[in-house]
């Protein structure tokens, strides 16, 4: 049994490793997948303006520079296709809205606006936001994170603002709510509405990239879009870190909205993290995966899963995150606070338990015989021999003079006494060395009293003298009556 769960918690551990090992290449694979989008946006013109130039049959025709673009796009395409004016067609359109082999897929934001603007549903068109809606409600706001052609040049732009800020240059990092970008969102689309135009597209950073790219390529030249591009890059760096994304961009505020309860998270291993912050500096959203803040703003980039030194930091699936679980287990501020705990338990005195008492075997007032005795402390005088001295039996040959009556009373009480105290303790083992001399000195009683009775067996014959009575006090004057009471 041992044999197995050994072997299934080293399973398990490689399981983790491997998982940790893959997620640290995550991010490597983000910025790939950027990386090919983006290309894809430089491609997608150039394989329509080689498309035209091969229609027209105009080679003839065409410029010493146009030349050179053709021959370099059939070098480029002659491998895969005979016939580029028809298989080329495969793929089309930009980010905000195309056709990619077949399928037509556009940005959630491109139907909404459209919708907007015409103050009704066209349904074609809003089924081809089914499929990025659907990977949105699955995977959170991972458009802005993996697709947005965008996100690319403003990491990039992040790289520089680190740069310059090793140069001594000073950076903007001012902080604004969050919610301002759902303003921005809204008014756009209302103002979309009262003009009759797609205006929200002219602030969207994906559309403005599509769109300028295509009118450098095919037109050779640059629009107004531009502009508006390069002043989020300035407002990035000199106002606030990837400001734009975070404030003001209105397609993120809409899948933030609409992956508000995604299914895949990023979740803190608490038992792993050791309080390094390195996850919330890498974060280009400025959130708290050290606090177990991600909340809907999360992209689930993998930034800081690729950064984490422990691999504190892995994917779940939840709709919900994890609340703040306190400080990583191996980090100073937790080994703090679990000393300073450890402390305060090892100051505090233990509760005393108090040992039950053990069933009475008879009532109260009930007569015992002879044979009780405590089996706990044998030779000492209790029940039924307490009771023959209170009733007289077995006293005939004792004194029974006045003073021998009250040193026999005097004997019987101290006995009695001595017996409620070692009652009351029982046998607590926290009383330690008290319990032993009660111990011993209820056992010098007893012996006492029995050397008492025995002298007084003696002097039957004689009649009571000074010196007997001086010898029975010298007898008891061991143990006086006051220093048990000490106990």
């Amino acid at each position: 049994m041992a044999t197995v769960v050994t072997e299934s918690k080293t399973s398990l551990a490689r399981g983790q490793g491997k998982a940790a090992a893959l997620s640290g290449h995550l991010n490597k694979l983000r910025w790939v997948t950027l990386g090919v989008v983006f290309a894809m946006l430089i491609l997608i013109p150039c394989v329509s303006v080689y498309q035209n130039y091969v229609a027209a049959h105009a080679y003839d025709l065409l410029s010493p520079s146009e030349r050179r673009f053709y021959d370099f796009m059939e070098a480029l395409t002659s491998p895969f296709t005979a016939d580029p004016a028809e298989d080329l067609d495969a793929i089309k359109g930009t980010t905000w809205s195309g056709t990619f082999f077949g399928v037509k897929l556009s940005d959630p934001l491109a139907p909404v606006a459209q919708t907007a603007a015409g103050l009704s549903i066209y349904w074609p068109f809003l089924l081809t936001a089914a499929i990025p809606l659907l990977f949105t409600v699955l995977l959170g706001r991972f458009y802005c994170g993996w697709i947005c052609p965008a996100t690319l040049i403003y990491e990039l732009n992040s790289n520089l603002r680190i740069w310059l800020r090793k140069a001594g240059l000073r950076v903007g990092n001012r902080r604004f709510d969050r919610r301002l970008k759902y303003l921005v969102l809204g008014v756009g689309l209302v103002l979309t509405a009262l003009t009759g135009s797609v205006l929200v597209a002219t602030i969207y950073p994906p559309a403005i990239l599509g769109r300028e790219i295509y009118y450098a390529v095919a037109l050779g030249g640059f629009g107004a879009g531009t502009v508006f591009f390069v002043l989020t890059l300035l407002f990035d760096l000199l106002v606030a870190r990837r400001g734009f994304c975070r404030y003001l961009c209105p397609g993120g505020a809409l899948y933030a909205l609409l992956g508000r309860y995604r299914l895949l998270r990023i979740r803190r291993v608490v038992e792993n993290c050791n309080d390094c912050a390195k996850c919330n500096a890498v974060c280009e959203f400025g959130l708290n995966p050290m606090g177990d803040g991600f909340g809907q703003e999360c992209n689930n980039c993998s930034a800081c899963l690729a950064i984490c030194p422990t691999d504190a930091l892995a994917f779940t699936v939840n709709i919900r995150d994890l609340p703040d679980q306190g400080p990583g287990h191996l980090g100073h501020r937790y080994r703090t606070v679990k000393n300073a705990r450890a402390a305060r338990e090892a100051d505090q005195p233990r509760p005393r338990q108090i040992p039950q008492q053990p069933e009475r075997t008879r009532k109260r007032g009930a007569r015992v015989t002879a044979t009780d005795h405590d089996p706990r402390q044998p030779g000492i005088a209790t029940g039924g021999e307490r009771d023959r001295e209170r009733t007289g039996e077995g006293l005939a040959d004792e004194d029974v003079t006045p003073r021998g009556r009250d040193r026999r009373l005097r004997d019987r009480q101290e006995v009695r006494v001595l017996e409620h105290v070692v009652d009351r303790v029982g046998h607590d083992p926290h009383v330690g060395s008290r319990w032993q001399r009660v111990d011993q000195r209820r056992e010098q009683f007893a012996r006492a009293v029995h050397a008492g009775q025995q002298n007084q067996n003696q002097r039957t014959s004689r009649s009571m003298t000074p010196d007997s009575g001086t010898s029975m006090r010298t007898s008891r004057g061991s143990l006086p009556f006051w220093a048990m009471r000490s106990v």
